[in-house]
């Protein structure tokens, strides 16, 4: 295998493990103040599947002889600020519901665009890509619907 292959697999891989593992971040900076116990039970599912990513991407990374770049500590920090922030002002599912959407759709974004550059990546990672995007996208209709209960 080319170095320059191995090297979008690698890079593409550390795109893929970085959105879930802010996807689990957002998730932990919330999920003790929600007050509805199926939506917690929601959130605590999509949890667990960005964690099945994760171990998914560190698997495929091991074989490339890599360890996954994790998120920095400053986004880390800047998430927790921000939901901090905004639910100092009113701390309800509702909030919270909106708050997680709005992530959720800036995850989209990135990674559509990124599925576009990874056009010269193994089928495995362009795969595991489509599975965070189809689950970060199942997560915002499910979301959805909660927001009219709540």
């Amino acid at each position: 295998m080319g170095d320059f292959f191995m090297t979008r697999n690698i890079d593409a891989l550390n795109d893929i493990y970085q959105n879930a593992e802010m996807g689990i971040v957002g998730i932990n900076d919330v999920l003790y103040k929600i007050k509805n116990d199926k939506l917690k039970k929601e959130l605590e599912k999509v949890k667990k599947d960005f964690g099945k990513i994760l171990r998914r991407c560190e698997k495929l990374l091991k074989d490339y002889k890599c360890k996954p770049k994790k998120i920095n500590f400053m986004a880390k920090m800047s998430s927790e600020f921000y939901s901090e922030m905004k639910l100092t002002k009113e701390n309800s599912d509702d909030i919270i519901i909106k708050m997680m959407i709005e992530g959720s759709y800036k995850s989209v974004g990135i990674l559509t665009t990124k599925l576009m550059e990874f056009d010269s990546v193994d089928m495995d990672v362009k795969s595991l890509a489509e599975k965070l995007l189809d689950l970060i996208n199942d997560n915002i209709s499910r979301l959805k619907k909660f927001d009219k209960i709540c």
